[in-house]
């Protein structure tokens, strides 16, 4: 069970589902029923492409320092094996989100697979330009929790939690990939001199994005969610310091990952509150 967790890539997958809740929260949806089973739908449907995602990349991940140790290169799991998890759990994470969110929700959950597994992770070895359609892979969770509520996906609250998602991706991916002096399969297409200013600048999109959820009522208007806001955002500025003076990539890979970890959170934690105040009102 410990290599199974390692192959589905455990942490990534919550963060998918959680963002796919935040989307149903930020939807206007109260329903916890509906939002416990979308989280494990999207998580289930997550696994199964990570897990394919290693059996696909088990070949050059024996050849990266970082990625070595992973249940396929280092033989501690059968590649035929993890790839009757994979197909197993895309089979049943794809029914599960089209009895839990409906057919978009599934639709939506099998492009984010196939841009994955079947755009971003061949590509990857071939260009720079695959990290795009790996970040918009990345940013389609949460559009499969508001289109579960029924919505339409062309309304702005969507739109910028979407956003900040799929600007987010890029500086991420760069980030741990420069955390690692550069090794793996990913390539970055910007030169070392000008790689800081090109990653302040995705920086200050995402950050732009979170700074709109507000206005386009990702997050209510009120002197707490902004406040909260504001919190959130402040981890983001201090990696955008550090990539322009001071050159860390390891302290600002995790400090984005902390503005992403709490700007799912407040969506959350904002809708769902209000919900509960709304009930004992």
């Amino acid at each position: 069970m410990r290599q199974v967790l390692v192959l589905v890539k455990l942490r990534i997958v919550l963060m998918s589902a959680a963002s796919a809740a935040a989307g149903l929260v930020a939807a206007g949806s109260r329903d916890w029923t509906g939002l416990i089973a979308l989280f494990l739908a999207v998580s289930i449907l997550a696994a199964g492409s990570a897990a394919l995602n290693q059996y696909q990349e088990r070949i050059s991940d024996a050849t990266d320092v970082r990625t070595r140790r992973r249940p396929l290169p280092s033989g501690k799991m059968h590649p035929a094996t993890a790839l009757t998890i994979a197909m197993l759990l895309l089979a049943a994470g794809s029914l599960s989100l089209l009895v839990a969110g409906g057919s978009m929700p599934a639709a939506l959950g099998l492009s984010a697979v196939v841009l994955y597994n079947g755009v971003y992770t061949p590509l990857k070895q071939h260009t720079s330009l695959a990290v795009l359609p790996g970040a918009l892979a990345g940013a389609i969770p949460p559009a499969i929790g508001w289109a579960a509520s029924g919505r339409s996906l062309e309304h702005p609250a969507i739109a910028a939690l979407v956003g900040f998602i799929l600007l987010w991706q890029v500086p991420h991916s760069w980030l741990l990939h420069m955390s690692h002096n550069d090794t793996g399969s990913l390539r970055i297409p910007v030169p070392e001199p000008r790689r800081r200013s090109v990653l302040a600048v995705w920086l200050l999109a995402a950050l732009a994005a979170l700074a709109v959820f507000p206005l386009a009522g990702t997050v209510p208007l009120t002197p707490l969610a902004v406040g909260s806001l504001a919190l959130v955002t402040a981890p983001g500025l201090a990696s955008l310091w550090f990539v322009v003076l001071r050159p860390r990539p390891v302290l600002c890979f995790r400090l984005t990952n902390v503005v992403a970890l709490g700007a799912i959170l407040l969506v959350l934690g904002t809708g769902l509150s209000g919900g509960v105040m709304h009930g004992l009102h």
